[in-house]
């Protein structure tokens, strides 16, 4: 039996924090190379947000807490988001059951046809059929646009801006997170929509996709100002930015509001 404040916990833990493509360089280890892998706790719940390179590490944390029934959720399965997916050990378990939800809309294929597509031969070696532990494969659109589980109320970014951004939110204990990812450059209309399907939100995780270029720290700083949430981390870093623009930005933050720049280890309990 867990605990009271274990059960009623809502974390936040950080595996990875870049977009495109996991980097190693010296001006790197303050923040990080791995690609995005966000875990969250809902009491004894686990759900992962994306399953970049960060994920392998996730993995070897939870092998005391194993078997486990949890979920994976992708904002789009593309490479960048499922590359860690082979390398994350609790899934070739089958006394383990992970679900997969991905928000992506109007797909041609079913999501489980689309990663395994991705982690088939020439891409990997080991096809899914081997990861006993993956469960299910659903489109949160197949459910219009929400699931409930146990106590854990999840929803999508439900816009016909998809172009521009694509994301979910997770409430749980009468707290919120909300998990963005931008797709194109956001206009002051995407901006809008976003800060609406974001309110009362207790944390934003806001995500760049690899194919926004940010040359410099001017356009995080820019963009700080614009969203609602309580408290807003920015993540998705591009592997082009090194820990001394990062460390600017932050700097920032810390005199000019609460705002954080995302690392590997974050952890943010709400």
């Amino acid at each position: 039996m867990y605990p009271e404040y274990y059960q009623q916990r809502f974390r936040v833990k950080f595996w990875g924090v870049r977009s495109g493509i996991p980097i190693i360089r010296p001006d790197t280890y303050q923040f990080g190379g791995n690609t995005t892998c966000i875990e969250i706790n809902c009491g004894n719940h686990l759900i992962i947000l994306e399953a970049g390179t960060g994920i392998r590490l996730l993995g070897n944390s939870i092998q005391d807490s194993m078997p486990t029934t949890s979920h994976i959720l992708f904002t789009k399965i593309d490479f960048e988001r499922i590359c860690g997916l082979p390398f994350f050990s609790p899934i070739y378990d089958c006394k383990n059951k992970f679900n997969v939800i991905t928000a992506s809309p109007h797909m041609r294929k079913k999501p489980r046809e689309q990663v395994s597509k991705l982690l088939s031969h020439p891409h990997f070696p080991v096809p899914i059929d081997v990861m006993y532990g993956l469960n299910s494969f659903m489109s949160i659109s197949d459910f219009q646009g929400q699931i409930t589980i146990k106590n854990i109320k999840i929803s999508n970014f439900d816009s016909e801006l998809k172009n521009q951004a694509i994301g979910y939110k997770i409430c749980f204990n009468e707290k919120v997170i909300t998990y963005i990812v931008k797709l194109n450059d956001f206009n002051e209309q995407t901006i809008e929509a976003v800060n609406k399907f974001t309110v009362n939100s207790n944390l934003l995780i806001l995500s760049s996709s690899n194919n926004i270029l940010i040359s410099d720290e001017l356009d995080f700083i820019d963009s700080a100002k614009k969203y609602n949430a309580e408290l807003t981390i920015y993540c998705g870093h591009q592997p082009t930015i090194n820990d001394g623009i990062l460390d600017t930005i932050q700097n920032y933050f810390s005199e000019n509001s609460n705002d954080l720049i995302a690392y590997e280890g974050l952890e943010i309990n709400l």
